[in-house]
């Protein structure tokens, strides 16, 4: 074999070894990267969900309070 003929074999397996590693970066990157979106639209939605929680439970207590006023409203006016 000739020096070329070593070169050759060399810089195609350099080639092929820089051209795989390029390609496992970009599926580590798309793979971190659809994972971060979907933990951030998990977040978002827990977040969501919790607040309209928080604001259910604030219309029941705003409803009881108002009932609260009106019985006391009409035991007044009865006394």
């Amino acid at each position: 074999m000739r020096n070329t003929d070593w070169v050759l074999i060399f810089t195609s397996g350099a080639l092929g070894s820089i051209v795989s590693v390029l390609v496992g970066a970009l599926q580590w990157y798309i793979k971190h990267k659809e994972a971060k979106k979907k933990r951030d639209t998990d977040d978002f939605f827990n977040r969501w969900i919790s607040a309209e929680d928080e604001i259910d439970k604030l219309r029941d207590e705003n409803r009881q309070l108002k009932d609260q006023i009106a019985r006391l409203k009409l035991r007044s006016k009865k006394e």
